[in-house]
């Protein structure tokens, strides 16, 4: 009785406890910025900056109501405050250029950074520096930071493969369809195929850096796997690998993906029983761009 009398009291003492209040004044100011009522959270942000000055979120969301309120220097400040203390830097960094941009100051608009292409070719703060060359050359910066593998030539050189196309054996006979789309902003090449009688199959295809070596990893309906590193010579890419159906017997393959003149693609597969003395012909095809 005596130890549940004291719980009791312990509880009761712990209930009585005051919330602290820079938690209540969060709270308020957290509310206030939700409903959009710029005022009430810009002072209420401005008290709590002052109890916690290395905030970085109290400081950057009372540069956000400063800006809602077109008070463009103090929300500056605010900015380049949660900025130095690391809060969401990218973010910062980009409000603070709308800032600058609004308050008219272009040259620190242009230095402030950026935080992604979408929002420097949207974003109506930016719009009284738009036609700004400077601003022109940080949108051409921003979409090669956005997409790197679109300006580095190794990651392009599978370009030809993109498309949609019919595929044809060497008596004419399709064979079936592939769709070859770029994906995660060029950096990864993904096949589609789907054979004319309705068999699929997927294969990601991207550079690896590491070893300067294109890899392919193919997996097909069956449970068939490949797995192929390559690299280009003489206008071509040439894919070494092994080959491993499902009850996990392999064999070595490899692979020749070129593209000729007529805008077509000769892909020619072969296997490998006896490791490497002998090979025949697996897959065989010409890729023509579908109608």
């Amino acid at each position: 009785m005596f130890q549940k009398l004291v719980l009791s009291v312990l509880v009761l003492l712990l209930l009585a406890v005051p919330r602290d209040s820079h938690a209540d004044a969060g709270d308020e100011a957290n509310s206030h910025f939700k409903n959009g009522d710029w005022p009430a959270a810009a002072e209420a942000y401005r008290a709590l900056a002052e109890q916690a000055p290395e905030d970085g979120r109290t400081w950057f969301r009372l540069g956000y109501s400063l800006h809602q309120l077109e008070d463009y220097d103090r929300a500056a400040e605010a900015y380049e405050a949660a900025h130095r203390l690391g809060w969401s830097k990218p973010l910062a960094a980009f409000n603070l250029a709308c800032t600058y941009s609004r308050s008219g100051n272009h040259d620190k608009a242009i230095d402030s950074g950026f935080g992604g292409l979408k929002n420097l070719e949207s974003d109506t703060d930016l719009d009284p520096i738009r036609n700004d060359p400077r601003f022109v050359a940080l949108v051409l910066s921003a979409d090669r930071n956005s997409r790197p593998c679109e300006y580095d030539d190794r990651h392009r050189r599978l370009d030809f493969w993109i498309g949609t196309w019919d595929v044809f054996d060497q008596s004419g006979t399709r064979v079936g369809g592939n769709v070859i789309e770029k994906k995660v902003n060029g950096c990864l090449i993904q096949e589609n195929w789907t054979s004319a009688n309705g068999t699929e199959g997927k294969s990601l295809n991207y550079f690896d850096p590491k070893d300067s070596l294109w890899k392919q990893q193919w997996v097909d309906w069956s449970g068939h796997v490949i797995s192929y590193s390559g690299e280009f010579r003489d206008g071509a890419l040439f894919f070494e690998g092994e080959s491993v159906p499902l009850e996990g017997e392999g064999e070595l393959s490899r692979m020749v993906l070129r593209p000729n003149d007529e805008g077509h693609v000769h892909q020619l597969i072969e296997q490998s029983k006896d490791g490497g003395e002998s090979w025949y012909v697996w897959f065989d095809g010409i890729y023509v761009p579908a109608d």
